[in-house]
């Protein structure tokens, strides 16, 4: 039972949380009978009907709704370079409606001050773009 606790918290995927629950009913059969035969039949059983009926239903629920931001609308548009874009450097600046961005080439080459490029997407704080 912990070993699927432990792969569920890691994956997050809503798997082996119904083998936790197929375990549990498992354990408690055991309780009250020693046939190793019924209990994995209440543990397969269990697991694949959690699975099959309850897994839809509860990740519809978890659904999250990605709340677009000002940002989303720089995607797709031309900035200028400020600063020499170089991924092996870690350095490089754009500038586009009068702010200046941290910036990193989408194709790890280095793009020259003064060159445009087309913002590719937006990585914390740092816009990812590719040369025009």
């Amino acid at each position: 039972m912990s070993i699927s606790a432990i792969a569920e918290v890691i994956t997050t995927q809503l798997v082996s949380i119904w083998f936790m629950v197929g375990g549990l009913l498992a354990l408690i059969v055991s309780l009250f009978s020693p046939s190793f035969f019924l209990q994995l039949s209440v543990f397969i059983v269990t697991s694949v009907a959690m699975i099959i009926l309850v897994r839809p239903y509860i990740k519809s629920m978890l659904k999250f709704k990605v709340q677009k931001t000002n940002l989303d609308r720089l995607i797709g548009k031309i900035a200028i370079v400020t600063e020499e874009i170089s991924n092996l450097d870690e350095k490089g600046a754009v500038t586009i409606s009068g702010i200046v961005w941290s910036a990193r080439s989408l194709d790890g080459k280095i793009i020259n001050k003064g060159e445009h490029v087309r913002i590719d997407s937006i990585s914390g704080v740092k816009m990812v773009v590719r040369k025009v």
